[in-house]
């Protein structure tokens, strides 16, 4: 499987670990935090303080189509500290 197609496979996944590194650097005051190592590629995923918003955005309308409001409502609360 390729990197395209893990990332398509796991979009839930990913973007719930997106908003716990956003928690986390924002809990912690981080500017960058890698969160997520793929294998056999060793692909790793930070993310960067300038990134949060429309990591979050993209976030949130992930979670819209799939219904998923609670996970919206998370994105909107950390979007408004981000702001």
């Amino acid at each position: 499987m390729d990197i395209i197609e893990f990332q398509h496979r796991n979009r839930q996944t990913i973007h719930e670990l997106t908003i716990q590194a956003i928690k986390k650097c924002l809990d912690s005051d981080l500017d960058k935090l890698s969160f997520m190592k793929i294998k056999p590629d060793n692909e790793v995923y930070v993310i960067r303080r300038p990134s949060f918003k429309e990591s979050l955005t993209k976030a949130k309308s992930y979670f819209e189509s799939v219904e998923m409001y609670e996970k919206c409502s998370e994105c909107v609360e950390l979007l408004k500290l981000i702001d």
